[in-house]
């Protein structure tokens, strides 16, 4: 995941775009890379600064209100 600060509106290529509520006029663009060294400050043009980084979760074996359900929840056997 990178996160590019940027004056414009939009950016070519970002999955999201947020206008900030305590700078208005300035936005931070999302975008989804595959690799640290996919994508450049110098490639964004109007971006103004650049961060990379990985987003993890970590979900308990029981705690698992957040993680995504593809089969339906069992019962636990008390």
């Amino acid at each position: 995941m990178a996160i590019a600060a940027s004056k414009s509106a939009a950016l070519p290529g970002a999955a999201e775009s947020f206008e900030s509520i305590y700078r208005p006029g300035e936005f931070a663009h999302l975008f989804e890379i595959a690799s640290a060294d996919a994508l450049t400050l110098a490639q964004l043009g109007a971006a103004q600064r650049l961060r990379v980084g990985e987003i993890e979760r970590d979900y308990g074996m029981h705690e698992r209100a957040e993680a995504p359900q593809f089969y339906p929840p069992m019962q636990r056997v008390s």
